[in-house]
């Protein structure tokens, strides 16, 4: 056995110069190994989407907003039966349904996120605060959630709390989601949206609590319990989305926007779920590329995408995931460690030799997660430039 791993079985603390040469023996073959695959061009990829797939619609994106509304209504109605003849078990299963239809509506918000719900601004906006504003998610981009992610990545659990409470509420490290005077906001006019859309959800809280006859009893078990369920659906799909075991992370002076987006994964979580979520699972990597297609047509414009990306080996990945949160738990498990930093890309690693402590871990995620804004940007441009390839700047809502 090599002396540094005894020496961490038997924790002892490792010299700087084992810990030096652990880190040579893994980011070495990186730096020399590494060869620059051929990408397409932007263009070449917006050219093989058919024109249809960004025309909006308004009467079908009212018609997923009102069918998502009923989803989440047949749910309520079929609670008694659940929870009547399955007992704790039948209640479990309800409050997963109940997060997948939840999450469901959010991308309905989502899409206004992006301008893709409608033409009219004005609808976007409202449509936008009916879908986010019974979830309790205000407006503005969480791209500061992957940080929080990793900082509890071994605890998978933690799902149902990251979203409102580890990144709108507690505002890490970018400022509370839910404060106009926060960080987040720059100007008078994105102030009063964070207001508006907070005092919404405080008023879908005070109709919900009056709906359970003031009882907190109620309120929690029937309305704030499937918010966190949502939660934790919410971070489960964005993880599946943006990490698997080859997902490369670029590191400033290496990153591309194509580059970036081909590092997105397509997953196929099944026929209910992707229909749910409104393919945001299985058409992920098109809507990367390109935010202004609209939900419904992002299985039209992934087979397009598809055929060029397939053209050149390694950059389409589409991964059926059934066993999803499964899978989940495994790669919350599992990502410790980015390495190879220096070399321009890191990727995650399973480090388990190297000291926990942060002073002993030269690339522990804390440490890269708290300069990612000076010193590199991630693979899936989530802190990249917070407009598309056409310019457009994101208006209002989180977005993935």
């Amino acid at each position: 056995m090599p002396p540094y791993i005894a020496e961490k079985i038997t924790n002892e603390a490792p010299t700087a110069k084992i810990a030096s040469e652990v880190k040579e023996k893994i980011e070495k073959p990186l730096a020399t190994a590494r060869k620059e695959l051929p990408l397409p061009t932007l263009e070449e990829i917006r050219d093989a989407i058919p024109p249809e797939c960004f025309q909006r619609s308004n009467l079908k994106s009212c018609f997923y907003l009102a069918l998502d509304y009923a989803f989440i209504a047949t749910c309520y109605l079929l609670l008694p039966y659940f929870e009547g003849y399955g007992g704790f078990a039948g209640l479990l299963g309800w409050y997963w349904l109940m997060g997948m239809f939840l999450s469901g509506l959010f991308m309905i918000g989502h899409d206004c996120g992006h301008d893709t719900f409608s033409d009219n601004i004005i609808l976007n906006d409202i449509a936008g605060l009916l879908a986010h504003a019974p979830l309790l998610t205000p407006e503005e981009e969480y791209h500061s959630s992957s940080w929080l992610e990793h900082q509890l990545a071994k605890v998978p659990f933690m799902g149902f709390f990251k979203w409102h409470f580890g990144v709108m509420l507690s505002g890490v490290p970018d400022g509370c989601y839910y404060w106009p005077f926060s960080k987040l906001f720059v100007n008078n006019t994105e102030r009063l949206q964070c207001f508006v859309s907070t005092a919404l959800c405080f008023a879908c809280s005070a109709i919900a609590f009056k709906v359970c006859d003031y009882s907190v009893y109620s309120f929690v078990k029937y309305y704030f319990i499937p918010i966190l369920f949502y939660g934790f659906w919410m971070v489960m799909v964005t993880t599946l989305q943006h990490a698997e075991d080859e997902t490369e992370v670029y590191e400033q002076g290496t990153w591309t926007y194509v580059k970036g987006q081909a590092q997105t994964v397509d997953r196929q979580y099944g026929l209910v779920p992707d229909f749910v979520l409104h393919h945001i699972t299985d058409g992920h990597v098109a809507h990367h590329f390109f935010q202004r297609i609209p939900h419904y047509h992002l299985l039209e414009a992934t087979k397009a995408v598809k055929k060029v990306l397939e053209k050149y080996p390694g950059t389409y990945r589409c991964r059926p995931c059934r066993d999803h949160l499964l899978e989940f738990l495994r790669l919350n498990n599992s990502f410790e460690y980015l390495i190879g930093k220096g070399t321009g890309v890191l990727k995650y690693n399973v480090a388990r030799f190297l000291s926990k402590r942060p002073e002993d871990s030269w690339n522990k995620l804390n440490s890269l997660w708290g300069k990612r804004s000076s010193n590199w940007q991630t693979a899936n441009g989530l802190w990249g430039k917070r407009s598309s390839p056409s310019g457009h700047h994101m208006r209002m809502y989180p977005r993935i």
